[in-house]
């Protein structure tokens, strides 16, 4: 058994703790034993006994229950008990965590969202739209673009300009926390595509892409 030589002879327990009927009294005798052996090396072995626990109730258990009341962490293999449950921070009424990344938000309850993943959400949204916009024009026999600029031919898929893939992963690389910061969720537009006919109408030749070389077919 340990040797409790020189420590201090008193322990510090919440009184709403040694009360509460939701830890079984199992439980609470072992919140006292890990609180007055918290300096001195102990077995598990030792800890059931000193707690009044055998192997048949099951140690582990009670652990667990204190656990799940914020009373003790585990550190490795080590039992680390906390005198003061551990217990999420208070927040103002009205506010909630987000559904989508747990933060606590007091902003826009209906939509269960904190501002940063309602901007995500509706960024994510658009880029859908966008990305069926861009199917379509292909369908429709459009293979060729602009850019952004709107000074010189592509193709659609030319490896210098926005596609799917690449504002999809620029989108996805915002997270929440960003925000704190004046971050934002954003889109990137895909670029518009045009059909042969219409580069042929256009009212100034435009230059073609070195990368590229589109030929109008």
């Amino acid at each position: 058994m340990p040797n409790h030589a020189g420590r201090l002879p008193v322990i510090t327990l919440h009184r709403d703790t040694l009360l509460d009927s939701g830890i079984s009294p199992a439980g609470r005798l072992l919140y006292v034993v890990l609180l007055a052996t918290a300096e001195t090396p102990i077995s598990m072995g030792d800890l059931g006994i000193l707690a009044g626990i055998d192997r048949s109730e099951g140690l582990q258990h009670h652990l667990d229950e204190l656990a799940a009341a914020g009373l003790v962490t585990w550190h490795g293999r080590t039992v680390i008990p906390h005198p003061m449950p551990l217990v999420p921070p208070q927040t103002p009424d009205g506010c909630a965590p987000c559904s989508d990344c747990g933060r606590f938000s007091c902003f826009d309850r209906p939509s269960g969202l904190c501002l940063a993943c309602q901007g995500l959400r509706s960024e994510r949204a658009k880029g859908e739209q966008d990305i069926a916009r861009l199917k379509r024009e292909l369908e429709a026999g459009a293979t060729y673009t602009l850019g952004q600029a709107r000074n010189r031919l592509h193709r659609w898929d030319c490896h210098t300009l926005n596609s799917p893939d690449k504002a999809l992963a620029r989108l996805e690389e915002f997270q929440p926390e960003d925000a704190d910061h004046g971050g934002e969720a954003r889109w990137d537009r895909l670029p518009d595509l045009l059909t042969a006919h219409q580069v042929r109408t256009l009212s100034a030749q435009k230059l073609s892409c070195q990368l590229c070389k589109p030929e109008l077919v």
